[in-house]
């Protein structure tokens, strides 16, 4: 199976993009924008174009939140380019529990004004045919996805714990597309969600590690299922260097996570090496600095440090 990291589809929109002047304040200015079966529309003053642009965008982020029912929004990320007019947006959608991006690139407003004291405001418009088609461009990254169902208990496992995450964030776009889009409702991600569920309260993993992992094995077992008979073993080993640079001193360490069979040979079926740089004014505190390095790492699920990207 192989499928490439999300590349962001872009939400783009022709522009009618009027000058931005002085004259008599427009009505539109301080009315509620209408948005209607085919766009969002928003409108935002600030103190420059581009300012006001990620204010309305953001009012539309907010607009399709509530389309699709989203629990929560957050502003992930903004830039804007050198040019007032066009703007480069991301924002994260909050949807079933996964956080799934949202962006716009390159829209003008359908109409500016510069008031008075030189703050300007926009109107803006993002066609709803167009998040619908950026939510199908994300959804499209991950159609390769398939929970092996009849494969056996290790498999499954392994399946797991490499492609769990990315089947919750698939199953969030197909959620999201059908709030607002109906004739989007062939969610092909919930049925294997839901089979990866029934699978996961009958695997285990075992983590075989010295004491001295006891903190990262607790945050790694957060995130793995745990049965009395594992199906698989993650054995850890760390191994580490330092030295000193100036008056810093510079600790490499390196995480090497193995998931191997449960039993002799004790085949290994998957390894990475997970390497941090910390670095302090004395060795214990460089030591430190690497060691609260890998345990940020590994706090994240497993599939996002234990899986090279470049691999699947």
């Amino acid at each position: 199976m192989r499928f490439s990291a999300p590349a962001l589809a872009v939400v783009s929109l022709l522009a009618l993009n009027p000058s931005v002047h002085a004259q008599e304040q427009p009505q539109w200015v301080n009315e509620l924008p209408h948005s209607d079966n085919q766009n969002y529309r928003a409108v935002a003053t600030a103190e420059t174009q581009a300012k006001a642009m990620q204010a309305a965008l953001a009012a539309i982020a907010q607009q399709v939140a509530v389309s699709i029912r989203s629990e929560s929004l957050s502003l992930y990320e903004k830039q804007s380019t050198g040019q007032s007019t066009q703007t480069q947006t991301r924002f994260t959608l909050n949807v079933a529990g996964q956080s799934v991006p949202l962006q716009f690139n390159d829209i003008s407003p359908e109409q500016s004004y510069r008031h008075a004291d030189g703050s300007i405001s926009v109107k803006v418009a993002v066609s709803k045919q167009a998040v619908s088609k950026f939510l199908q461009n994300q959804i499209a990254q991950y159609r390769s996805l398939r929970f092996p169902s009849d494969a056996n208990a290790s498999q499954q496992l392994l399946w797991s714990l490499r492609y769990k995450e990315s089947l919750k964030t698939a199953n969030a776009y197909a959620l999201a597309l059908e709030q607002i889009d109906q004739t989007q409702s062939n969610n092909p991600f919930k049925n294997q969600l839901s089979l990866l569920t029934q699978a996961e309260q009958s695997l285990g993993l075992r983590i075989v590690a010295s004491r001295n992992l006891n903190a990262l094995v607790g945050v790694i077992q957060r995130h793995t299922p745990t049965h009395s008979e594992p199906n698989l073993w993650l054995q850890l080993e760390q191994k580490s260097q330092q030295r000193a640079q100036g008056s810093l001193y510079l600790h490499r360490q390196q995480l090497i996570a193995s998931v191997t069979e449960p039993r002799s040979p004790f085949r290994q079926l998957h390894q990475q090496v997970i390497e941090v740089i910390g670095e302090g004014t004395t060795p214990d505190a460089a030591a430190a600095d690497a060691q609260n390095q890998l345990k940020l790492k590994v706090e994240q699920p497993v599939s996002s440090w234990l899986f090279d990207a470049s691999s699947e």
